[in-house]
């Protein structure tokens, strides 16, 4: 008998094969890739605000003009950025920074707003442009008059049909 057979051998025993280490490699793979996309799921919806409409947006905006010390000028001319950024936003209109004149004339922008709304939207940027550029001095009766008609014209934007819903679509030429 020899003291070889009598002592266990040293040898390791056989590692993982080769497929094995794959079937490992792609379940690690796949758990990765799981966290990766659970990840990026949660994380889109905490990135999403509240969702906030810009009528109510430009409603709230026009009254808390209300609350701030301006003068009628400076009032007019803050009615009328908040009335033509929701014009921006509601209608995706160009009218941010168009004039009284370049407004009227634009048959693309006029073309978005209801019927309902054209006429007293260029009575308010008619009153608008008279206060904050005229230079006698204006009372807060006509702020006030502003303020009520740049709601009025929200309000009807919002109760109105969509005009690019209703309308025909143009033919191609």
């Amino acid at each position: 008998m020899k003291l070889e057979d009598i002592i266990e051998t040293q040898h390791p025993e056989p590692g993982l094969l080769w497929w094995e280490l794959a079937g490992y490699a792609m379940l690690g793979l796949l758990v990765l890739a799981g966290f990766i996309f659970a990840g990026v799921v949660v994380s889109k919806h905490k990135r999403k605000a509240p969702s906030i409409y810009p009528a109510d947006l430009a409603r709230q905006a026009l009254r808390q003009l209300d609350t701030e010390a301006l003068s009628t000028a400076a009032f007019a001319k803050s009615a009328s950025f908040i009335l033509r950024d929701y014009f921006r936003a509601r209608f995706e209109a160009p009218t941010l920074f168009q004039t009284l004149e370049e407004f009227k004339l634009s048959s693309e922008e006029t073309s978005l707003l209801p019927d309902s709304v054209l006429a007293d939207t260029t009575q308010f940027l008619t009153n608008s442009s008279a206060i904050i550029y005229n230079p006698r001095s204006h009372d807060a009766q006509e702020a006030t008059t502003l303020q009520q008609l740049g709601l009025s014209i929200i309000d009807h934007c919002e109760a109105a049909p969509d005009r690019a819903a209703t309308s025909e679509p143009k033919p191609n030429t």
